[in-house]
């Protein structure tokens, strides 16, 4: 009976979700990290980074401009804000 009545008060009180942040101590890296991320960085979303694995000749032209096209591609399926997009090799060549 008391495992019954636990369960059910348990039940009313659930919160849906989890916060990262609850996962990690307190004084920890990570909680640090996740409190500041969401303090500074939350009205512009989640973060997606495109990763180049192999060697990529980035001295030819003709290659550049074929990444250039893929990122383009890439943006395109209007899930985020087209605006927001960083590229360290765009900041590289200009």
């Amino acid at each position: 009976v008391l495992y019954l009545a636990s369960s059910i008060f348990g039940c009313f009180h659930v919160q849906q979700g989890i916060e990262l942040y609850d996962l990690a101590a307190d004084n920890s890296h990570v909680t640090k990290f996740i409190r500041k991320d969401r303090q500074y960085f939350s009205d512009y979303g989640l973060s997606v980074m495109v990763i180049v694995e192999d060697a990529f000749p980035y001295w030819d032209e003709t290659k550049r401009s074929q990444l250039q096209a893929c990122l383009e591609a890439f943006k395109e399926p209007h899930f985020g804000d087209r605006d927001i997009f960083t590229s360290w090799l765009d900041s590289y060549l200009s």
